[in-house]
Order: structure tokens, then C-alpha cells, then sequence
């Protein structure tokens, strides 16, 4: 499984979530799903969860089937399947 970054602007700040490779969850979510993170902000690890659940860190905003940068306060998260295409999901954290 190979990993590169990415990076979106979050309150000034730039931080990276890698691109993890042949995972297939980014597929499986829509906008509006939420997601708990295993992992840190650096090396994520999702899994969809519900919103309403204490684990839910962040909530899909859009879903795009492409590479891209996600604009304004949304983290890009990519994923690349096992026979191409990029699924790029913008992350809002969710506060409460």
C-alpha cells in the first residue's frame, strides 16, 4: 500500500492526510455520512459511523469522483482504487 500527501488549509493552518491506496471505504460513504477516525490527522484510519455516535469526528461535505483540493475549512481525504480512479471526500470536523 503506497501513501502520498495531501494538504488543505484548515484555519490558516496546512495539514496533511495521506492518500491511502486500494481501500475502497471512500467509495462506500456519501456527503452528509459521518466518520470516526482511528488514526491521527497525519495518518488517518476511517470508518463510517453514525452521526449521532460520540466516535463521529468528521462529516462529508462532498464527494468527488477526482483528484482535488477541497476548498475553505474541509480536509481532502483521497482514495485511489485497485484499478485507477481517484475518490477525493471533503471532510468537515464535526464539532458536536
Amino acid at each position: 500500500m503506497g501513501r502520498r500527501s495531501r494538504s488543505a488549509p484548515l484555519l490558516g493552518a496546512l495539514l496533511a492526510l495521506p492518500l491511502l491506496v486500494g481501500c475502497g471505504g471512500a467509495t462506500d460513504v456519501s456527503v452528509g455520512d459521518c466518520l470516526a477516525n482511528d488514526g491521527t490527522l497525519i495518518d488517518p484510519d476511517l470508518r463510517p459511523v453514525d452521526c449521532s455516535s460520540r466516535e463521529a469526528t468528521f462529516r462529508v461535505a462532498e464527494k468527488l469522483d477526482r483528484e482535488s483540493d477541497c476548498l475553505g475549512l474541509y480536509f481532502a481525504y483521497q482514495e485511489s482504487g485497485l484499478l485507477g480512479g481517484t475518490t477525493t471526500l471533503c471532510l468537515a470536523l464535526k464539532l458536536f
